[in-house]
Formats: C-alpha cells, structure tokens, sequence
C-alpha cells in the first residue's frame, strides 16, 4: 500500500511539472501570436495548467488522509484480528479443559487425564516441550511426573523454590541471561514459562500441588497472553487434579480398612475372584495365607483398645513390608488377616507366610511380656489353588482349616492344607506356644 501512495505521489508531481511546462509555453506563444481564436485556445491551454497546478495541493492532501487513515484502519483490522486469534485461544482452552473434565467423570483415570492436558497445553502454547509434575508435601518430594517432548528433563532447584515453596510464576524469553536456570541455557533451552498449581488445604490456605512447565529450544517469545493462558489453565487442572485425589481417596475408604488401611474384606473378595479368573486361564497356581493375632483377646484386655489397635495396625506394616508389589493384603476380620499371592506355588507361599510369622514373632510389641509365652505371635494357615479348591470359597474354606489345625496343634506356626487327604500339617519349622483361648 505504501508503494502505491509513493507511486501516486510521484505521478502527480510528474503531472505538476507538465503543466508548469504547458502554462510556460502556452503564454509565450499568447504573447507572440496575434490570432484571436490562437489567443482563446492558449488562454484556455494556461487556464487549465493553472488549475492543475494549483490542485496538487489539495490533491497531495488528500492522499497523506488517506495513506494516514489506511494505516490506522490495517491497524485496527490487525487489532481486531490479534483479539479474535486470542479469544479462539481461550474458546479452544475452555473447550479442552471441559473435555478433560468430561474424561475424568467418564474413566477416573487421573493419569490418562494429565496427558491429555499436557497435549492441550502444547497446542495452545504450540510448543514442543511440556511438564507436568505432581509434589507431595507430607513427603516433600515430587510423586508423579507427566512429560511429553522431552525426557528426565532437570528442571532444577531453583525453580522447584520459586514455583513450589513460593508459589510464583515464571516467564523467561532468554535463558541465557537467567543466571538461576544458566542450566537449562547450556542445555540448548532459550525460553521458560512456568505456574503452580494450587489447591485448597484442609485449614482453607491455599497450597502448592504441583507445576507446569513450558520449555521451547528456539527463540520463543512468551507472551503475557501465554502467561495468562497458562495460569487459566493449571487454575482448572489444579481442580480436576484435586477432585480426582478427593475421589480416589473416597473410593479408598470404600475398600480400605479405616485401622490398618489394608484392604477390607468386599475387596479381598473382589480381588480373590479376579485372580483365581486370571490364575485359571493362565494355568498358573495361587496361594492364599489366613492369618489370626494369637491370644489377642487377653492382649486386648490387658492393654485396652488402644493397645490392640496398636498391635494391628504392627501386624499390618509387617504382611505389607514381607509380601510383593503384586500380592494383596487385606483385614480378614478383627485380628484376622489374609494375604492373596497369584503366581506362586505351594513352596513359595510357605517361605513367605514362614517369613511372615518369623517377623512377628520377632517384633518387639509393647506389652507383650504378659502374652502367653512372653510373646505377641501370630498363627498361619495355607491353601493353594487348584490342589486345595477351585472357587473362591473352597479356597477360604481350607485356608481357615488350616488355620484352626494351627491353633489347635499349639499356635505360633504354619500350616499347610493336606489338599486330598483333607488334613492340615503342621509346619515342623515353626515353634509352639501353650494352647490356650484364640
């Protein structure tokens, strides 16, 4: 446009230098020629020259008010269309985040969820590399981390200060000159926008949950419309992430014991019939080891109900700290115990429940001088399938007959069902206390 107002510009000077030249000559030749009609045109010829010299100016005018009001009316359109650009931005964010919301009620998957967020994040922001990173502050560390672009990314401690301790966002447009991330800089990174995620504590103060990164590898200029457009974000991830723990911590009141948090029995149960299916189609064995608290009873009117939800809550750490990522354990029932072990065979199962009541036998329980025996123990009893039962239930069933073989023949031991013989054998490893009430 520029080059076309300059091009009408110089024709119309170049138009003025003709009829300059036009006027000149026409009044030298008024001037020496005598004709009248001669006369009229040469009159006629200069008139109009003088006019068109007179009106470059106002011409000239009128093409600066237009160049002038063309410029401001590109950039106004600009304007309009940067505002249009950004509220499809925000119409586009809005969207995801009521997909993400959507997601999470349809699969409660929070995991799966967060990558579909970091997606979201990466083509709004169109960037390549996004973070994501849950923090615990019970336990002062980060415990889960979403990546996409990049891999094991150090983001650095000086950034975990500023966004987690402080709760402040980042924007950076040259690394380079950042002394506190010269890190990232001689990692080939240039640009950094980064915002916490926050959620409400139990006290009602706003915490810290975690982090959102954007890194880019080229000379990205963050915006501060990027800046808002992340904090819009983590404000609506922080709570679908906090409806989400919220949720799984309801769901784990449904299944979990509120004294020991092992499993309860509807979920030992569940779990029972889901691993026999597995175990059946697979053709593999599965153990299962029925615990009961010797003498709890008399432990528990010595030292009072305190003391013996001390004492469960001990017996559970130790089954979880002597079994498996894959096995489940879970509160029978008052002091009673079970532990699912899918995959293992007859031996393998007893070298964990033998470790299991070795451990027991072991631990120092406060109080337990005035046990029978001087000591806190704990009897087992082992069945496996498909030698000892088919179905849930047979297996429970002679678990339990095992169990009660082992309280009879003295306590403080293992024993394995006999499978078709239908008798429980004693484990001549484990040591025997005086029989007495359970």
């Amino acid at each position: 446009m520029r080059l076309r107002i300059g091009l009408l510009t110089a024709a119309l000077y170049i138009y003025g230098v003709f009829a300059a030249f036009v006027a000149y000559y026409a009044s030298r030749a008024l001037i020496e020629s005598p004709d009248a009609r001669a006369t009229m045109g040469q009159y006629l010829l200069i008139g109009v020259a003088v006019f068109s010299l007179v009106m470059i100016v106002p011409v000239r005018w009128g093409i600066e008010v237009l160049s002038r009001d063309l410029f401001f009316a590109r950039r106004h359109l600009d304007t309009v269309q940067n505002r249009l650009a950004i509220r499809e931005e925000d119409a586009t964010l809005l969207t995801r985040i009521n997909e993400l919301t959507e997601k999470f009620s349809e699969t409660r998957n929070l995991e799966a969820v967060l990558h579909q967020a970091v997606s979201t994040l990466k083509e709004v922001l169109h960037v390549r590399i996004i973070v994501l990173q849950l923090y615990s502050h019970d336990e002062s560390k980060f415990f889960l981390r979403i990546e996409e672009g990049a891999r094991d990314l150090d983001l650095g401690a000086e950034l975990h200060e500023d966004v987690i301790d402080k709760g402040k966002s980042r924007l950076i447009n040259n690394l380079e000159i950042a002394p506190e991330y010269a890190h990232l800089g001689r990692d080939g990174f240039h640009s950094l926008l980064v915002a916490p995620l926050f959620r409400w504590s139990r006290r009602g103060v706003k915490e810290t949950m975690g982090l959102v990164a954007a890194v880019s590898e080229e000379q990205h200029d963050f915006t501060a419309h990027d800046q808002y457009l992340m904090t819009a974000f983590t404000k609506q991830a922080g709570m679908i992430i906090e409806n989400a723990q919220l949720y799984q911590r309801t769901e784990a009141l449904a299944v979990r014991d509120g004294l020991t948090n092992l499993y309860n029995y509807r979920r030992f149960k569940e779990r029972l019939d889901e691993e026999l299916g597995k175990c059946r189609a697979e053709g593999q064995p599965l153990a299962l080891i029925m615990g009961d608290i010797d003498h709890f009873k008399s432990y528990n009117d010595r030292h009072g109900h305190q003391g013996g939800d001390a004492v469960l809550r001990g017996v559970a750490d130790i089954l979880l700290r002597a079994t498996r990522g894959a096995d489940l354990v879970a509160r029978y029932g008052g002091e009673e115990f079970v532990v699912i072990l899918p995959r293992t065979d007859v031996e393998g199962a007893r070298a964990v429940g033998e470790n299991i009541r070795r451990r027991i036998s072991e631990e120092k329980f406060p109080g337990e001088e005035t046990q029978p025996g001087g000591d806190l123990t704990i009897t087992l009893g082992l069945a496996v399938f498909p030698a000892d039962g088919n179905a849930a239930d047979e297996i429970i069933e002679s678990a339990d007959q095992a169990l009660y073989e082992g309280k009879r023949a003295g306590r403080n031991r293992l024993v394995v069902y006999g499978g078709a013989a239908g008798h429980a054998a004693a484990d001549p490893a484990s040591s025997a206390a005086p029989a007495a009430s359970a």
